[in-house]
């Protein structure tokens, strides 16, 4: 896509089947974008370029950008900051998997050296859709929380039945009480395969949020 000066969405019908390569060089309206995955394996955003998520040129940032949604796995969590990074203004984050390192390479990024300006300014909402609350999960998670500064909710989708023991002391471990936002939600809902389809509502325009 060359020159396209009203698209306002891109988002790939079947991100796990193609396209391979996906470039943008001048989208200025450019609002939502996803499902975003690691076949596709080209991604030119203006002149960044993403190699199978994993940025090679981060050269561009598309401030338009509000709405991304991140098939995270295979990924580090380097590439996550990177696509986070890319997007400044962003205020609404999917992740239908997260990244799959191990604990030790995600619990580094616990805190940041060098602040990202969509953690600052703008993330409000971020729903982890496929969460089992172990290992690297409760590290990412709780990376946005002590990093996200104007968060206002965050969605877990529960792999596992839970109860409200469970979700309390979970909480204590993701530290929500040290969260950088003042008064952030946290909302723990059962998980269901149907929340990472969005095919059957991506025609429907009048939706501000297709995800």
């Amino acid at each position: 896509m060359e020159d396209t000066p009203c698209l306002e969405r891109l988002l790939p019908l079947n991100p796990h089947n193609g396209p391979a390569t996906i470039r943008v060089i001048r989208a200025p309206k450019l609002q939502i974008l996803g499902i975003l995955s690691k076949t596709i394996s080209q991604l030119h955003l203006g002149t960044t370029i993403f190699q199978e998520n994993d940025c090679v040129s981060l050269t561009t940032t598309m401030c338009t950008v509000k709405l991304l949604a991140l098939d995270c796995s295979g990924l580090d969590f380097h590439a996550v900051l990177d696509f986070v990074k890319c997007f400044p203004c962003l205020e609404m984050l999917y992740i239908c998997n997260t990244p799959d390192d191990n604990i030790k390479s995600v619990s580094k990024y616990s805190s940041l050296n060098n602040p990202i300006e969509c953690l600052e300014h703008h993330l409000k909402k971020l729903v982890l859709k496929v969460y089992h609350g172990k290992g690297s999960e409760v590290h990412f998670a709780r990376f946005f929380i002590l990093n996200a500064k104007v968060l206002e909710i965050m969605e877990f989708g529960l792999v596992d039945n839970r109860d409200n023991e469970w979700m309390t002391n979970h909480c204590r471990e993701l530290k929500v009480g040290d969260q950088a936002s003042p008064c952030p939600r946290f909302v723990f809902k059962k998980f269901a395969f149907s929340t990472l389809r969005y095919n059957n509502r991506i025609h429907d325009l009048s939706m501000s949020d297709p995800f």
